[in-house]
Order: C-alpha cells, then structure tokens, then sequence
C-alpha cells in the first residue's frame, strides 16, 4: 500500500484508547544491531496488539517490545512472515519517502501528550531510516540508533530502535507519551497498527495508545 493509505478516512470503531503500558528500565541497553537479546523477552513490555481494520487480526503476527535505560527508549518489534527469503530489504538513501512502501515498521511519539503533534520513524527490512519532525518536518534529522535483521529461525524480521530523549528536549516533554507503532505488510499486502480504527491511518494522535 501507499503511504497515503495511512492516511485513509475513517473514524475510530470504539473512542477508547488502550490501557497504559508501564515501561521496565534496562540496566544496561541491549547492543543494536537487529539480533533481538534475550532481555527482550524476559524483562521488556510486550504488546501484540495490532489491528488491521478495529479488531480484525492481521494475517501475519507483530510483536512489539518496549522498555527504557539511563538516556533512551529502546523499542524491538519482530515482525513474522510466511518466506523469510521472499522479504525485499531494499538500501535507501535516508528521508527517502519511498520507504514506505517497503516491508518497514513507523514509529509514531507524541511526547508531549498534547494529542496534536508527534515525531515520525521509519525503518525498513535492509535498516534504511526516514525521520520527520513534529508537522511533518521532512528536514528535521535525529541522531538515533536502528537495525534490522531477517531472521530465518523465526520466520520473521527482527527491528531494534534506541531513541535518546534528547532529541525531544526542545518540546514540553510529558511524563506519558502518546505511541503508535505501524507496520507495512508486503506479504499480506496490507498495514497493520497498535490504533483500533476502521480503516489504515497511523497518523490519528489522538487513538495513539499511552
């Protein structure tokens, strides 16, 4: 799906946003480089719950890991497909919009909590990045650590993100963060997200679980 599928009409099927998810702090980060460490398991938080359309299940199964260290949020998806060879990880140049269109995963933080405005993160299977500013801000460029992997023992495509907080200092940062997490589908042939709405649209800040 294009990009502007993300974008589709169409109203939340219930107002209620998901419960909170308390995040555990790492002691000592995991190493990003797309190899999903034991911790992640045994000690992150844990959300499964995307949704194609309301309540719909997706075809392919998406799990998301989140926790925190001394200067960062640190994020792990595993995203499963049916053929670990048929995923196409293309290299792009960074702030290609192309992006996505690829196999990728968006992340979505409002860190205010304001529900209007929000960073924007992309990242695809070969590990090409995209970041946008609050508004969209194509120009705004983060310095934060990404990685992706194929994983053949899985049946999946591993993802790892750490995100300092000092790229969102320049905002009136919350102590609750408003996140969504959306994931491109290329072998299902759909998009998939943690919102809870009708049709595909990460960009609706206002749904984005806490």
């Amino acid at each position: 799906p294009l990009d502007r599928d993300k974008f589709a009409a169409g109203d939340a099927e219930a107002p209620a946003v998901p419960p909170d998810l308390a995040l555990p702090r790492f002691d000592e980060a995991p190493v990003v480089d797309g190899a999903l460490e034991t911790c992640w398991f045994e000690r992150a938080a844990k959300t499964d719950a995307f949704f194609l359309r309301g309540r719909e299940p997706p075809a392919n199964r998406t799990e998301a890991y989140l926790a925190y260290d001394a200067g960062a949020l640190c994020l792990a998806v595993r995203a499963f497909v049916p053929d670990v060879t048929a995923v196409p990880a293309q290299a792009r140049e960074r702030d290609t919009l192309a992006i996505h269109s690829d196999e990728c995963i968006e992340v979505f933080l409002d860190t205010t909590f304001g529900r209007e405005r929000y960073f924007h993160l992309t990242m695809n299977a070969a590990g090409a990045r995209t970041d946008m500013g609050p508004g969209r801000l194509i120009a705004w460029n983060g310095e934060w650590q990404g990685a992706a992997k194929l994983n053949a023992e899985a049946s999946s495509v591993d993802y790892e993100f750490r995100l300092p907080f000092a790229l969102f200092t320049d905002l009136n940062l919350s102590h609750r963060w408003g996140l969504n997490i959306g994931r491109n589908d290329r072998a299902a042939g759909n998009v998939v997200s943690l919102i809870r709405a009708r049709e595909p649209n990460f960009h609706l800040p206002g749904l984005f679980p806490a």
